[in-house]
């Protein structure tokens, strides 16, 4: 089951990065960016563990 949990979540991630770059003009390399930051913004909140379980 984490296999699935982990190929759903990816999956997910990877669809809303496809629907930036269609919609938007943000490079691949800056979402990226904005992906790595949010996880950084998670873990100083104190929510990214919680995320993670």
């Amino acid at each position: 089951m984490d296999y699935v949990n982990a190929f759903l979540c990816g999956g997910l991630l990877c669809a809303v990065g496809q629907i930036i770059i269609d919609k938007t003009n943000l490079t691949p390399a800056r979402i990226l960016v904005g992906y790595v930051v949010t996880g950084v913004f998670l873990q100083a909140v104190g929510l990214y563990q919680y995320l993670v379980d």
